[in-house]
């Protein structure tokens, strides 16, 4: 099992195009996690709809904005998998 690690904040003009990346792998057997970073637009919203048509994603939000680098740190504390891959939102 792997965990992919995904920081997001104000990305929905990328988003979709990210996640459908990403769980079109070939490679299945994985979990991505999702910890947004107090979003203003609708990326929140974009990855809700995602979850719903996928139980391997999980969205965490932040209560304060933490920035690029605390955000994906965050994201690794989350991760219980032996393996982890960090993905950027775009």
């Amino acid at each position: 099992m792997i965990d992919i690690l995904l920081a997001t904040y104000n990305g929905e003009k990328y988003i979709s195009q990210q996640i459908d990346s990403i769980l079109n792998q070939e490679f299945t057997d994985f979990n991505l996690i999702i910890c947004d970073d107090q979003s203003t637009d609708q990326t929140v919203q974009i990855i809700k709809e995602y979850m719903q048509k996928d139980s391997r994603i999980s969205l965490y939000i932040n209560e304060s904005n933490l920035g690029y680098n605390q955000n994906f740190m965050k994201l690794i504390q989350l991760s219980d998998a032996p393996f982890f891959s960090i993905a950027d939102q775009d």
